[in-house]
This record gives C-alpha cells, structure tokens and sequence, in this order.
C-alpha cells in the first residue's frame, strides 16, 4: 500500500483521494493522517505529547521508562520514530492492553535476568502478534522494546554499583573503628637528645553536624538495631500535651523506660536522649498557653522525667498555635527556658516549625514571634519530611530537594531559604527527613492521579513488597528523580485501575540531602520513623558516609627524662629571661621540623603542651638565643619544637609572676591610699610619715605599671601584644609605660596640690 501524505485541504483537492482517504479510516487502515516531517524538526520534550489514540498508545508504550539525562534525547528520538513509523505503515496492530502485557512481561523477564530470544517470542506468541503483525515487525519490535528496557535497566545497575562502591569506601575507615576497639587508642613516642616524649591519641567518631533520630513510642523492639554511634542525639517521641499539662499518654512514656529499653540503648553508645512535649490538637494548644497553672504542671512532670530519664534537651512540637495565642506561646517558651536552664545552662530546648508550602502553612508560620523566641530557642527542626498541602494534583515525593516547575515551588530548599530570609540563624535549622514513603494510585507514570488516595509505606515495606519481590502479573520499574532528589517505583497493576507511583527516601536520595545540609551550614539533620527501615543497614550506611568520620584527641602527654640535668644559677635564669623577652618581639614564629631541611611549622601555644612541659627542668634547658636573621630582620625561626613548647611554658610561667606582681602592686596602693587618708583625717604622725606614704604609692604605681605591663607582653593566653600576638608590639608597650608614668605624675601633682586633701572640720 502507498504511504498517503495529508497536507492543507484545498478546493482543489481531488475528491478521488478524499474518497480514499475516507474509505481506509473506515476500514481501520490508517489510524491518523500523517504529516512528514523532516527529522531535523522533531522537537522532543521530556515528556512526549501525543494528541490522538495511536500516540496515545504509544505513551503507554514509553512512559513507565524514565530515560536517563544524557542519553535520553536519542533513545526517545530513536524509538519514537521507530514505533510510529512501524503503526502508520500498518504492520503493528495492537491496542492498549496487548501493549501493556507485553512491556509487563519483557520488563519483569529483564528484571530476573531471563530475557532472551525463546522468552521474548513466547510473550509475542501470547499476545497473538504472530496474526496481528508481519514477522519482520515482530522481530524489529522485539528488538526495540528489549533494547530499551536492557538499556535503561544497565544503566541504573551500573549507577547503582557506583553509588554502592562510594559509600563503602567511605565508611572503610569507620568499620575499621567499629570492628577494632583495640585500635582506638594509639601511642606516639619520640626521643629527642635526652628526653622521651610519649603521646596517647584516641580514635571517635565526630558527627560533622548535630545528628538526630525520632524513636516513635509505638515502635517494638526496632531499637535494639539503631545505629546510635552515628546520632548526636535521640528524640523520644513523646509526651502528649493535654490542656492542663499532664501527659494525654502515660503509657507511651512508660515504654521508653522499660528494663534493657531505648534509653540505656542510647546513654549506653553516649547518645544524648531528648524529649519532645507535642499535640496535634489546636483546641487542646490554646487552652494550654492561656493556662499559667498548666504551664507550671508541665516543667514540674519535665523535672521529673529529666531526672529519671537523663534527658539533656526537650522539643516543643505543637502543631498548630493560633495567631491569637501568638503572644501566650512567647510567654510560655520563655518561662519554659528559663526554668530549664536553671540547674543546666547547656540544656537543649528545640522547637518544631511548619515547612512552607501553601497559605495555610505560612499562616501557621506566623504565629511564631521568631525575634522574640530566638533567645529561648536553641534548634528549629524544620517539618520538611511531610511537604503535602491541599491542592494535590500530580503524584510526587514527600520531601523534595529543589522547586521546579512540573512539581512546584514547595522544597526544603525553599522552605530553608523563606527561614533564613526571615531572620533565623542557619545554625539553628534542623531539616527534618523521614523513612516513610507514599503510594499515589496514578492514571499514568507522568503522575496524573487516578484519585487522591495515598497508602504510607516503610521503607521496609517499598523494599521487601515492591522493590526485591517479583509480583504475579505486575512489573515494577525503579527510578530517580533528579529535580526532587527522591527515588520512585513505577508499578503497572493487573489493570489500569491498580497502577501505582510509590515515592520514598533511598540510601542515594538521603545521602545527597545530607550533603546539601552540610553544603548550606544549616544546624543539623533529623530522621523521623526510626526503626521504619528494620533490617536493613543501608539508610544508616548513608548517614555514617555523609555526616561520620573519624577524629583523633590527644588523651594524654609525658615527658621522660634519661640524664639528671645540670643546675642553673640565677644569671642563667636571668640570660633566658632576656632572651624570652627578645624572641616575644618575634612575628609568627616557626621551628624546624628536621634540622637536615628547611621544612617549618607554626608555633603556636597549646594548653595541652603547657600542662606536659609545666613541671619538667627541661624547660629552662631547651631554649635558643636570639639572634637577628643574615638580612638584619627580625628572627622567627626556632630549632625545634620542643624548643618552641619550652617557649611558651616559660612565657606561662613569667606571666604568672607578673600578674601576682601587678595584683600585690595594686593592693599596696589601695592601703597606703587610705591610710593616708586617715592619717590626714585624725591629724596622726607628722609630715615625714605622709610623704613617706606618697612616695610608696607613687614607687608600688610605677611598679603597678611595670608588672601589668610585662603580664600582657608575655602572656600566651593574650593576643593583643607580645607573646601571642600575630606582630611585633614592643612599641605598644612602650607607650603604655610612657602613659602609665605621665599619669602617676598627674595623679601625684593633683594630690600634692591638696585638692584631694579634705577639708578641716569643726
């Protein structure tokens, strides 16, 4: 049969061909009129727009495939011309449901790894296309649809082993921790000359951010296969707030401090444990916050549970404060605060805020005074885990990363950037996630719903029900959206009616929202549904990856000396002195890691090595001359760094002296002032005894000036001048004696002039 091309109906068409046309419609030959098309116009979007039932079929065909980024453009083009060639040409003729039967079994053949030539024409043969299509057609088409599903499915395996391979190289030196206690602590020792200096380090985790966990009080024995190494904290959920105060669920609380329990779980892996107070009923929440007599209810049942529990923070959670009761809450949260941090000042209080996505959320927003809360208020655990509001018209992700225009503007990035844009602190911002999924019935996979029907899934469930299980007569194609970062499942159902779009959180999705929180320096990220994903190590292998590593603490320090050292007499203790006090004037200084190269490292005062060195004669041994360098600059360079260390523990010790100095200096000065006074006042003691007082002020002044003077200059702990100043200052010091001196000598001239001296009364 000629291919028949339709162009703009004219007058002049001959009505020959209208007939034709007319006729083959009837008979089902052509299922649209054709338009050709050069291919270098085709424009293919993300998704593909069909306009008429043969597109319409194949939609269906393509679009449980979401074809990756960077080859999708070619595969579409490919198989789109491919398929629509194939119909118009009338060797494929099919309907909707052969189709869908077709791509159910290649698709679950391709995910046992059974796809093969017998496997593929026995489908065929089902299907009936041995009599609805040409063998030729059959035989391209198989080798088009296999393509494609072997193609993507390739793909995704090979990202996957990617992604799988990162994480584990990651976590290598944390197992190694995990699985070797004896290799926590390690010893360093290096002998120097005479002296040995032995140090002890110990390997711990450090979480890069706060890390936080939601244990669910319904949750049964889940908590024995927490991971708590990796959390900073544990947050009991919780403590149902009634209207008076009281706990609405005693029964809950009781299932936290149950024998071998969640909480000697958590205080066991030095996992702090956390409490949040919540209700979720808004007539409850105001009659609370206009109840002083509950409020004060509640922090007496807190200060018990802080005590039987050895809770080290609390979380408000109260999911709907009206505006009205806007100034109550400041109220409260304050007292609240206040009466918490009375016996702890590093007691947490955290408070749950709404994440942004619709009028109604903003107006739940509003009711928080955040310039007036921010003081009482340590962490927002911003509510990014359940992002649904009321207008839901397509199927989506429950917690998506960014905004884009087919899913909208509501995000955690958005939501983060509208609180920082109010004011709040970054490093006070939790994101809160979640192992929870949800199911959407869809009418088809660009996420049209069926009906706003929603099934919340575990992560347990999505894995062990959908993901690793082949379902009787049900394919299920797995994916990852890039603008949502979530991963979803395609599952085409028994019928149209029972296909379904499961959205969840995935050890790749978690681990790149916990890069993004470290990226933004928010305050921390939050798990809520702990226990959701029993059994299976991978979503705490994300978190350990993205937000753990391995930090290493000097425990403790010594010093071993072999040889008894020389004494040395007051002029050398002087000669060091004098040359301490030279090298103070010295810009950045530096030691010699190896006397053999000219490899240097900073010098810098360590209170650890000040406390190691503080008692050993070593110190008054290990010291260096002064010296200006070839160029007639200032020297910065030490031998060693025992030598830099020894330093600064006689700098430690001359500040010391001074400060005492300073401190007697000024005492002296204070007594002989009013002694003065009081000899002047009951006229006792002649002249000779007030000038002797006033020349002891004037000298015990002068040394004041002295003493405080050299305290600032060769403290390490003071970074103003001298010793641990980033430059040379000697001139500032200057300038305070010459101020110091011209001072006392006014002070003086106004007191010898008698204006200080009182009045003789009657």
């Amino acid at each position: 049969m000629n291919k028949i091309v339709a162009h703009t109906p004219t007058l002049k068409r001959n009505f020959g061909i209208l007939f034709l046309m007319l006729l083959l419609l009837t008979l089902g030959k052509i299922s649209h009129a054709q338009q050709t098309i050069p291919p270098s116009t085709i424009q293919l979007q993300d998704t593909i727009s069909f306009q008429d039932t043969t597109q319409g079929l194949l939609q269906k065909v393509l679009r449980p495939f979401k074809f990756r980024d960077n080859r999708n453009r070619n595969e579409k083009e490919r198989v789109y011309n491919y398929m629509l060639d194939l119909i118009d040409k009338g060797e494929l003729k099919i309907d909707s449901t052969t189709v869908k039967q077709i791509i159910v079994q290649l698709d679950s053949l391709d995910r046992q790894g059974k796809l093969n030539e017998n496997d593929i024409q026995a489908i065929f043969k089902k299907a009936d296309l041995n009599e609805q299509a040409s063998k030729e057609a059959r035989d391209s088409l198989k080798t088009v649809l296999s393509a494609v599903i072997q193609a993507n499915d390739e793909q995704s395996t090979a990202e996957e082993q990617e992604f799988d391979d990162k994480i584990a190289k990651l976590l290598v030196p944390i197992k190694n921790w995990q699985n070797s206690p004896e290799n926590q602590i390690y010893t360093d020792t290096t002998v120097s000359n005479d002296t040995t200096f032995y140090k002890e380090y110990e390997l711990k985790l450090h979480k890069k951010i706060k890390t936080i966990g939601w244990h669910n009080a319904w949750m049964e024995q889940e908590f024995q296969r927490y991971s708590y190494q990796y959390l900073s904290v544990l947050n009991l959920y919780g403590y149902e707030l009634s209207a008076t105060g009281e706990c609405a669920r005693p029964d809950y609380l009781e299932n936290f401090e149950k024998p071998q329990g969640v909480i000697e779980y958590a205080h066991a892996s030095n996992c702090d444990v956390h409490l949040t107070v919540y209700s979720k009923l808004p007539g409850e929440i105001s009659r609370f916050l206009r109840n002083e007599q509950a409020w004060k209810r509640l922090t007496t049942e807190l200060d018990t549970l802080i005590k039987r529990y050895d809770l080290r923070g609390i979380n408000l959670y109260l999911e709907d404060v009206s505006i009205s009761d806007s100034e109550h809450f400041t109220a409260f949260m304050s007292q609240l605060t206040t009466h918490l941090r009375q016996n702890n000042d590093s007691f947490v209080v955290s408070l749950s805020i709404p994440s942004i996505t619709d009028q109604a959320s903003l107006d739940k927003v509003s009711a928080y005074n955040f310039n007036a809360l921010n003081p009482y208020v340590d962490y927002y655990y911003v509510l990014t885990d359940r992002m649904l509001n009321g207008r839901i018209g397509i199927s989506r992700a429950l917690s998506p990363l960014f905004p884009s225009k087919k899913y909208g503007d509501r995000s955690i990035e958005s939501t983060i950037n509208s609180y920082q844009n109010s004011g709040l602190p970054s490093s006070k911002l939790i994101v809160t996630l979640s192992y929870l999924g949800i199911g959407w019935n869809v009418a088809d996979f660009e996420g049209k719903l069926r009906n706003t029907n929603i099934q919340n899934l575990t992560y347990q469930t999505v894995v062990e029900k959908y993901l690793n299980t082949d379902r009787l007569g049900t394919s299920i194609i797995p994916g990852f959206d890039r603008q949502q970062v979530a991963a979803y499942l395609n599952v085409i159902g028994e019928s149209p009616d029972r296909n379904l779009q499961i959205w969840y959180d995935n050890a790749q999705s978690l681990y790149e929202k916990y890069l993004w929180t470290l990226e933004q320096n928010l305050g921390g990220v939050a798990v809520r549904g702990l226990g959701y994903d029993d059994g299976r190590p991978e979503l705490w292998d994300a978190m350990g990856a993205a937000l753990v590593e391995i930090d290493t603490l000097l425990t403790h320090q010594k010093i071993s000396i072999q040889d008894t050292l020389p004494d040395i007499t007051w002029r050398q203790y002087l000669k060091i002195f004098r040359e301490d006090f030279k090298w103070a004037v010295a810009v950045d200084l530096e030691y010699y890691q190896n006397l053999d190269d000219s490899t240097t490292c900073d010098c810098r005062f360590n209170p650890d090595s000040v406390a190691v060195y503080h008692d050993s004669l070593i110190v008054w041994h290990a010291w260096q001359p002064y010296s200006k360098s070839s160029d007639n600059h200032l020297s910065n360079k030490l031998k060693d760094s025992l030598v830099c260390n020894s330093m600064f523990v006689r700098w430690d010790f001359y500040a010391h002296i001074f400060r005492w100095c300073w401190i007697v200096a000024a005492g002296i000065i204070a007594l002989f002032y009013f002694l003065s006074l009081y000899l002047e006042r009951f006229k006792i003691g002649g002249k000779s005894a007030l000038n002797a007082i006033k020349a002891i002020q004037v000298i015990s002044f002068v040394f004041f000036i002295l003493t405080i003077s050299c305290w600032f200059y060769l403290s390490p702990t003071i970074d103003l001048i001298g010793a641990s100043s980033e430059g040379s200052n000697i001139g500032l010091l200057f300038i305070s004696l010459i101020f110091g001196a011209i001072l006392g000598w006014l002070i003086h001239s106004w007191y010898k002039s008698g204006k200080s001296v009182p009045k003789n009364r009657p």
